[in-house]
């Protein structure tokens, strides 16, 4: 209880004491006129502190329960600028090469998940995602508005095919020699994305205000600006993951502390949940490659040899692009060790080698 008043945290107070346990903190403060107290808490002891029934919470009778709306209250929009290039077969080269730039906001759908106390389900990493509520209080729901849990600004993809000029008819090697057989006419494929990172809520895992919203932090000599340009792939020698964000706005470099508390801290006033502060996370990259060549047999027989990799420069993306970098899926708490850490989150490179009789 004393750590819940130093750190402001009111709300978690108050659900301490009006949660059943071996002591009943709640019925000494409501006494005897709770029924329940006396029915199934074996209360005796009378009028206790003589508080209101509904002094912490509206409907005692729901202790343990959020309140939600009964309606549809939530909602969302998405803006979207779409640019495409297709070239059909030119030269042996034919690509399509797309563009999105896109927005996502909306109540109930952004990246503010669970609280520290671990109520809710907007955990991104589980299957199922809940998709109720998440309101962080009924007084100001405007602090619920954000973005969305998908909310990527650029993507970029390219994929194609290209002839290599090699063989006959083709500008090297043209000749029907056997260098000419085995080396000319293979198909390469590609497919490249750029798309940058997802967002996440910075949190201060501290219930100033209720039970189940997080009360935020609190920014010192630093904007959200500032802190959002930090965000980077930061490696960190002799380890398996990176540090998101620069160095200096955490407790090490090693990333196994919390937040710099010269920089960021959690809000510790009672009553206040200070508005969320997003971050998105680090651009990914990803290439494939594929090379392949048919060799005819007989009449309508022929050999097709192929080989494709999977990340072909078996190159690390830290930071998952679909919302799970730091402690937290979809949040990052500062008080947690390693608050803005990652390790790779694809997988490395696969190469398959393939041979198939085509008739």
């Amino acid at each position: 209880m004393i750590t819940y008043l130093d750190t402001g945290q009111a709300g978690a107070f108050a659900q301490y004491l009006t949660y059943p346990g071996t002591v009943n903190y709640f019925c000494n403060l409501v006494g005897s006129s709770f029924a329940p107290c006396l029915t199934n808490g074996g209360y005796s002891g009378g009028p206790g502190a003589g508080k209101p029934i509904n002094f912490f919470q509206a409907n005692p009778y729901a202790t343990g329960q959020e309140t939600q709306y009964m309606v549809a209250a939530g909602y969302s929009n998405y803006h979207s600028l779409q640019v495409d290039l297709r070239q059909q077969q030119w030269r042996g080269l034919q690509y399509d090469l797309n563009y999105t730039w896109s927005h996502t906001l909306g109540y109930q759908v952004n990246t503010n998940g669970s609280t520290a106390s671990g109520y809710g389900c907007g955990y991104w990493g589980y299957s199922g995602w809940c998709g109720w509520p998440g309101t962080l209080t009924l007084r100001n729901t405007r602090l619920a508005y954000g973005p969305a849990q998908f909310d990527i600004r650029h993507v970029f993809h390219l994929n194609g095919t290209y002839d290599l000029p090699i063989g006959k008819g083709k500008l090297l090697l043209n000749n029907n020699g056997v260098v000419s057989t085995i080396l000319g006419n293979w198909t390469m494929g590609f497919i490249a994305s750029f798309q940058t990172g997802t967002p996440q809520q910075i949190i201060g895992d501290t219930l100033t205000f209720n039970d189940y919203g997080d009360g935020g932090v609190v920014l010192h000599n630093v904007t959200a600006s500032q802190l959002q340009k930090a965000v980077g792939v930061h490696r960190v020698p002799g380890k398996t993951y990176a540090l998101l964000i620069d160095p200096k706005y955490a407790q090490n470099a090693s990333g196994t502390g919390g937040a710099n508390s010269n920089y960021i801290t959690p809000n510790s006033a009672p009553g206040t949940i200070n508005h969320p502060v997003y971050l998105f996370g680090p651009h990914a990259f990803y290439n494939d490659l594929s090379l392949s060549k048919t060799f005819p047999i007989y009449r309508e027989f022929a050999m097709k040899i192929q080989a494709e990799a999977t990340n072909v420069w078996n190159h690390p993306v830290f930071g998952s692009t679909s919302g799970s970098w730091g402690p937290g899926v979809g949040r990052g708490s500062v008080q947690a060790s390693g608050w803005a850490t990652s390790g790779v989150t694809n997988g490395p490179r696969v190469i398959e080698l393939r041979a198939n009789i085509e008739f």
